[in-house]
């Protein structure tokens, strides 16, 4: 087998050159009432995992990743997934939010809802800066009525989280890799330790 971060022979999904690799990400807070928690730093191994999740469409690659945010939701919790327009679900062959979901269901014995939903198409916010990034277009198919976690596989400036916590009673959500910043984040945007 080979490592699912670095492609070298491993013995195991991920070998220990790359977990030694993984940094944890610290507890952040958007929009004043959110507290997004996830598993790594998007850097190194933990990047090319959610690489291979969402551009390559590798859903085996969400059981790793599963593993690693599974012990930051409460149990109990309701995983709602961030969903992905369907143009990029049939481009890339994989709607990595969900496929995260549903590897964290199994592993912990919440419940997921795909509640959220969005257009066909929507603009890429990849590599855009935080002032340039168009508004999220979402909306909500259904209420939904407990602790609620948003799913997703990163989070940049937090902006889209934020909006699904609007629509739905959610003030916690989990990521695979975060590439939040207090400086890259804005004002709302803060190191929950602070």
């Amino acid at each position: 087998m080979t490592c699912c971060a670095c492609r070298e022979l491993s013995q195991t999904p991920v070998c220990r050159a790359c977990v030694a690799r993984l940094r944890p990400s610290p507890d952040r807070l958007i929009a004043d009432r959110v507290v997004v928690r996830s598993a790594f730093l998007h850097e190194g191994p933990a990047r090319e995992l959610v690489h291979r999740l969402k551009y390559d469409g590798m859903a085996s690659v969400a059981l790793v990743l599963a593993e690693a945010m599974a012990p930051l939701v409460n149990p109990g919790s309701i995983l709602v997934p961030m969903p992905r327009t369907i143009v990029r679900r049939h481009r890339y062959g994989v709607d990595q939010a969900r496929e995260l979901a549903v590897a964290m269901a199994r592993l912990t014995g919440c419940r997921m809802e795909r509640v959220l939903r969005v257009g066909p198409i929507a603009p890429r916010h990849a590599g855009r800066s935080r002032d340039r990034r168009p508004a999220p277009r979402l909306s909500a198919r259904r209420r939904v009525e407990g602790a609620v976690v948003l799913v997703d596989d990163v989070v940049t400036t937090g902006g889209t989280l934020a909006a699904a916590a609007e629509l739905v009673p959610a003030t916690c959500a989990v990521t695979a890799t975060s590439r939040i910043l207090p400086q890259v984040g804005g004002p709302n945007v803060r190191n929950t330790s602070d």
